[in-house]
C-alpha cells in the first residue's frame, strides 16, 4: 500500500522509518515509529503535531542527523531512488546535505552565526559545494537575496544578523538553504516568534519557490491552521505515530482521527466570535513508557474498550486519506464508548 499522494514517481520516499533513543537501564524511547510517506516534486506536505510528536526528529533522519544516543533503528529513506540511510557521513555531506535537501531551523537568529557576516554564511555554502571564485560567489549571494526580497541587497550583504528584523533574519536562511538549488526543502517552524503579517510573506516566498523551480517542501508546524492553508496534504504525527495523512482540504473540512479534531477545535478562528475553544484532555504519554493499545486512547474522548487493548493500523479510509483508528479499521466499534 502506497501512502503518498497517488501520483507515481515521488522525489522521495520514506519507508517505516523508526528511531529510537537507548537511555539506559533498560530504558528506552521510540521519537518515531514505523513511519511512511511519498513527498513529490513540487508538492508541500505539511507536519502537525504536539511538541514531542516526532516532527523534527522525523526532519532530521532524512539528513541523517539524529543525535545521538539516538539512531534510525530500521527503514529505508529513498531520494530519487537512492537510498540515502546507506550513505556514509562523508557521502551525506558531498551528494546529500545543502545540495539535494536543505533544511530551514527553528529561530533564526539561534541559526544565524552572530559572528559573521550575511555575505560569509551565504558565501560558505558555495565554498563547501561549488568551485566557484570570489567574486562568482558574492554575485550569487546578492542575487539570492534579491530572490528572497532583501532590499538593497549589495548593501545588505555585508551587514551582521542582528542588523536584520525577525522576518529578514528568515529570509536570509531561505537564502542560505536555496544557495544550491536542492529539490527538496525541509522548513522546520519556519514562521516561529514572526507576526502575522510576516508569517503570511515568508510563506508566500516559499511558495514563490516551488512554483518557480518544483522545489519539493516538508513544512513543519505546530500551527494546524498555516498548514491546511499552504500544504497540498497535511500529515498528523502523535507520540511518535502517524495518526491521520491526506489532502489538506479535506483533513481540515473532514478531520477523522479524534486527535485531528481535537487538533481543530483547539484552534480559535478569527472570523467567529463567541467560539469555545475545547482543549485535548490530559497529556501526552511517557513515550518511554509505551504500553498496549492506541497510544492516543488515555486522552481520546470517542475511546472504545478495545483502544486499551489493541493498537490501531494505518488504514485507507479514502482514496489518499489514511487514519489509524478503530473507529475506521477492521475491528467493529461494537463493545460501546468507554469513559475516556
Amino acid at each position: 500500500m502506497s501512502e503518498g499522494s497517488g501520483q507515481s514517481d515521488p522525489y522521495i520516499s520514506v519507508r517505516n522509518v523508526t528511531i529510537g533513543f537507548e537511555l539506559g537501564a533498560n530504558r528506552k524511547l521510540v521519537a518515531v515509529k514505523d513511519i511512511s510517506f511519498d513527498i513529490q516534486r513540487g508538492e508541500i506536505l505539511g507536519v502537525v503535531g504536539e511538541s514531542g510528536s516526532g516532527k523534527s526528529m522525523l526532519a532530521k533522519a532524512i539528513l541523517q542527523l539524529v543525535p545521538p544516543p539516538g539512531r534510525i533503528e530500521q527503514g529505508s529513506i529513498f531520494l530519487d531512488g537512492v537510498d540515502i540511510l546507506r550513505l556514509s557521513d562523508d557521502q551525506m555531506r558531498a551528494r546529500v546535505r545543502g545540495t539535494q535537501v536543505s533544511m530551514i531551523f527553528q529561530e533564526p537568529l539561534s541559526a544565524l552565526n552572530p559572528s559573521f557576516s550575511v555575505q560569509w554564511q551565504i558565501e560558505e555554502v558555495y565554498k563547501l559545494h561549488t568551485n566557484d571564485d570570489r567574486r562568482t560567489r558574492r554575485s550569487k549571494a546578492i542575487d539570492l537575496l534579491r530572490q528572497v526580497k532583501i532590499p538593497d541587497p549589495e548593501r545588505r550583504i555585508s551587514e551582521y544578523p542582528h542588523q536584520f528584523s525577525g522576518g529578514m533574519q528568515q529570509r536570509v536562511l531561505i537564502a542560505i538553504a536555496l544557495a544550491c538549488s536542492p529539490k527538496l526543502l525541509i522548513a522546520d517552524e519556519p514562521t516561529t516568534a514572526l507576526d502575522v503579517t510576516v508569517q503570511a510573506d515568508i510563506m508566500d516566498l516559499l511558495e514563490e519557490m516551488r512554483d518557480r523551480t518544483g522545489l519539493a517542501i516538508l513544512l513543519i508546524s505546530h500551527n494546524l491552521n498555516l498548514v491546511a492553508e499552504r500544504s497540498d496534504r497535511i500529515m498528523v504525527l502523535y507520540a511518535s505515530e502517524l495518526m491521520e495523512m491526506g489532502p489538506s482540504g479535506r483533513i481540515a473540512e473532514h478531520p477523522l482521527h479524534p486527535y485531528t479534531v481535537g487538533l481543530m477545535n483547539s484552534v480559535p478562528d478569527i472570523e467567529v466570535e463567541d467560539q469555545k475553544i475545547t482543549a485535548i484532555p490530559g497529556e501526552m504519554a511517557d513515550l518511554t513508557l509505551r504500553g498496549v493499545g492506541c497510544v492516543f486512547q488515555p486522552r481520546c474522548r470517542m475511546a472504545m474498550d478495545v483502544c486499551a487493548r489493541v493498537s490501531p493500523e494505518l488504514v485507507e479510509v479514502e482514496p489518499n486519506h489514511f487514519c489509524r483508528c478503530h473507529l475506521f479499521g477492521n475491528t467493529p466499534p461494537q463493545e460501546g464508548l468507554s469513559d475516556g
